[in-house]
């Protein structure tokens, strides 16, 4: 996470002591990482999970996430601490956003570990994308609160063959901006999971929409957990600020 605001003093405080004098007025915006999960903003590691399914108690957590909107679905974990994808969003101070930022100017830390840091203002004019993965069983249908622009959400059983074949066309993929349509799987053509309010993309204030699975679980599969994945678009511009899931 990083400070969403500039500030101008800062105190410094070592194993010998604690200075604040004099203060240091600074021009840059820093970015600050956290050392701890929090659930009030958006956090790559912890996104609320609420009364829903079994299993794991774990919150969702971000995965790679593939470009384009509907890649063969992946699962691997998320590494912060790299230069994300040309097609990856970013979480900078607790907000998910489409990012062209130049962090290696007008910043701080200039540099980290790996060297100077990244310059995200060059190859990332398309559609970026934020993927996360909810591990939960024996869920039939859930809820997503979102707060914030978008331009797609699909959601995938990855574990889930009867699901991922049924779909095999969108690898798996369904659609929140569309309605389900009734009966049976969703298909290529009629793609659509979501029931009652379609999301559109433009939620300025929290706003809650329902999944349906279409009658399937994502209940424990073979020697798999059972797993739930929801992908993001982000256009140039579009950010969100908070995003839950539950029963």
């Amino acid at each position: 996470m990083a400070s969403p605001v500039s500030f101008s003093s800062y105190t410094a405080q070592t194993p010998y002591g604690t200075s604040s004098t004099p203060s240091v007025t600074l021009s840059q915006t820093i970015n600050i990482m956290g050392s701890a999960a929090s659930t009030s903003k958006i956090d790559e590691n912890s996104i609320v999970i609420s009364s829903l399914g079994s299993g794991s108690s774990s919150n969702a957590s971000r995965t790679n996430a593939g470009s384009g909107d509907n890649p063969t679905p992946v699962t691997t974990g998320w590494d912060e601490s790299i230069s994300v994808a040309t097609f990856e969003a970013t979480v900078v101070g607790g907000i998910l956003k489409h990012d062209t930022t130049n962090y290696s100017t007008g910043f701080l830390p200039s540099e980290g570990g790996s060297g100077i840091a990244p310059n995200y203002s060059v190859g990332r004019s398309g559609s970026q994308y934020f993927q996360v993965k909810i591990p939960r069983d024996g869920v039939l249908s859930f809820k997503i609160n979102v707060t914030g622009t978008y331009a797609g959400c699909w959601v995938c059983l990855p574990n889930n063959s009867s699901w991922t074949t049924s779909l095999s066309a969108t690898n798996g993929w369904a659609d929140m901006f569309k309605a389900y349509r009734g009966s049976g799987l969703p298909i290529p053509s009629d793609s659509g999971c979501a029931i009652g309010t379609l999301m559109d993309g433009n939620d300025p204030t929290a706003t809650e929409y329902t999944c349906t699975l279409a009658g399937q679980s994502s209940g424990a599969v073979g020697s798999f957990s059972g797993l739930i994945l929801v992908r993001w678009r982000l256009n140039p511009g579009q950010s969100i600020t908070a995003m839950q899931f539950y029963g």
